[in-house]
């Protein structure tokens, strides 16, 4: 283990004492009350899938623009993307309560509902899980490709294996986007099926954009202190880093407006419900908090240049963003569930400690495996000369 990575090793300790406290919560909370198990259970799972998937995303991006800015974060962007096995097991507790989360698979209740009849077609039991089987293996194949040929270019040095990555990542981001909407649809938006939202999937992705970036851009920081990364990575590169992170702030406010102000002004019963549901009950003070803390307060700090450039100011901003991000999902999840009052159960926190536990212990295993620094990188020459310059 290399200087940069003993950095973490701390973490392994708090992530595994996470994990074995909340698996034990989880399991005693599904003996007690499985219904509300399965509802604490898909917010903390969508915290922690946004994660690894955010990571693949950006990983591509990467590819495909080939900028120094993502040489840096590339290994702990693999190291998230190949979180996708542990997150496809992780899924199995969504399937299990399945009849406890979505109310189209009651049979007395869709025969009842002209809406979910027509639905039908789409949300019943075999397609939702055919669905999540090829969005898995979608995922799966596209981290575990890019990974391996980046691991092998270390190993060889075959320059050609950047056009190889690039090749893959073109059509798999198209593949990506289409799987995590229509996975966005299946597991959080039908919830509450006669609600719809055409922007739904773009900004699910973009919100786990955001807190993948947050959460790398801390990793980043911390792999920074020691060696081999030491005096490698430069100011210039947690700018970018800070740079992007405003761009995606600003972009999950202005397609959280722009689905708001379109439902509102079409003003149909089906899709203002569920802003209403949001509205009353303590609910209106959460949107307010969102909007200050996922906004006003990040956007106002990364305008300043200072804040991006310094790594201790952007990991605290970081910080904020992680925890405002698990806000956004209870936000959207919660009051489907509990009405009108807007208050935290302790399965919560016990199903976010113990997947979130588990997807830390992983991602800190993945990130071991391979060199923190991609070594033949044609950018790694450019980057280890040239520094922060572009």
């Amino acid at each position: 283990m290399d200087n940069a990575r003993q950095e973490l090793a701390g973490w392994k300790k708090v992530a595994g004492i996470a994990a074995v406290i909340g698996i034990l919560g989880s399991i005693a909370g599904y003996v007690m009350n499985h219904e509300q198990f399965s509802r604490s259970y898909i917010m903390a799972y969508d915290y922690w899938l946004g994660l690894g998937l955010g990571g693949l995303g950006w990983l591509m991006i990467i590819h495909l623009t080939s900028g120094r800015w993502g040489l840096v974060i590339q290994r702990p962007m693999e190291a998230a993307a190949r979180t996708m096995p542990l997150l496809l097991v992780l899924f199995i507790p969504v399937v299990i309560g399945m009849h406890d989360l979505y109310e189209w698979t009651h049979k007395d209740v869709v025969a009842e509902d002209h809406l979910l009849q027509f639905k039908q077609p789409y949300l019943n039991t075999p397609g939702f899980l055919i669905r999540a089987a090829i969005y898995f293996g979608i995922w799966i194949v596209l981290a575990y490709a890019l990974s391996r040929l980046s691991r092998k270019q270390d190993e060889t040095g075959d320059a050609d294996i950047t056009r190889r990555l690039r090749v893959i990542s073109a059509p798999g981001l198209v593949l990506f986007g289409l799987s995590a909407t229509f996975a966005s649809f299946d597991w959080l938006m039908s919830l509450e099926p006669h609600w719809f939202s055409s922007i739904y999937g773009a900004l699910f992705m973009v919100g786990h954009g955001l807190g993948a970036l947050a959460f790398i851009g801390i990793v980043t920081h911390v792999l920074a202190r020691r060696k081999p990364l030491e005096g490698v990575i430069t100011p210039q590169q947690f700018h970018d880093v800070g740079n992007l992170t405003f761009a995606f702030v600003i972009l999950w406010t202005y397609m959280s407006f722009g689905q708001f102000l379109i439902i509102w002004s079409a003003n149909l019963y089906e899709e203002t419900m569920w802003y209403l549901d949001r509205r009353y009950g303590g609910w209106l003070i959460v949107s307010i908090i969102l909007f200050i803390l996922h906004f006003v307060v990040p956007f106002i700090l990364l305008l300043m240049r200072n804040n991006k450039r310094i790594s201790g100011r952007l990991v605290k901003i970081g910080l904020l963003i992680l925890v405002v991000r698990y806000v956004d999902v209870y936000w959207q999840v919660a009051p489907t569930f509990r009405e009108h009052a807007a208050s935290l159960h302790w399965m919560d926190a016990a199903t976010f400690l113990g997947v979130g536990g588990l997807w830390v212990l992983a991602f800190l295993r993945q990130l071991g495996q391979a060199a923190v620094l991609p070594k033949n990188d044609p950018r790694h020459t450019e980057f280890v000369k040239g520094g922060a310059s572009h």
